[in-house]
């Protein structure tokens, strides 16, 4: 018999309740929990299709990657919520969580470029420029007065 799909509203709650105990176990140190719990986060938040949360949930493993110098891993969630928030832009381009959530990583971005390049490890902290770079760049096509893009 196959399992009936939970209904978003559980999914959500689910979702939710993970985040909040992703954020308890970064507070008391246990860093390596907190990402196992992020990941259930996550794998709820993507099943509700609840756009809010699932970049909250990116936000912090990227960030919780870097601090444990995880950071090539760090740098994949960055890249791949950037990406993900352009096309979500592209649809609905004065949604503020977009906005604001691309603005962070793109922030993200360049702070792991400039941590590579105090490792010595300039190809990767030419990457992540580059990925940040050609993102403002195709912004810049669409959204020519924003002063953030043209900044970068």
């Amino acid at each position: 018999m196959p399992e009936t799909p939970e209904p978003p509203e559980k999914l959500r709650e689910e979702a939710v309740k993970s985040f909040n105990e992703t954020l308890d176990l970064m507070q008391k140190g246990k860093s390596e929990e907190a990402l196992e719990s992020l990941r259930k986060a996550e794998k709820a938040a993507h099943e509700a299709k609840d756009g809010a949360i699932l970049f909250h949930t990116l936000k912090v493993r990227g960030q919780l990657l870097q601090s444990l110098g995880r950071l090539e891993e760090a740098m994949e969630t960055y890249t791949f919520s950037l990406t993900t928030s352009v096309k979500l832009l592209s649809d609905e381009p004065e949604n503020k969580l977009y906005t604001d959530t691309l603005h962070l990583n793109l922030n993200n971005l360049g702070n792991l470029g400039n941590i590579f390049q105090r490792m010595g490890d300039f190809p990767s902290s030419k990457q992540a420029y580059e990925i940040g770079l050609e993102i403002c760049r195709n912004l810049l096509a669409s959204y020519p007065e924003n002063e953030f893009y043209r900044m970068y």
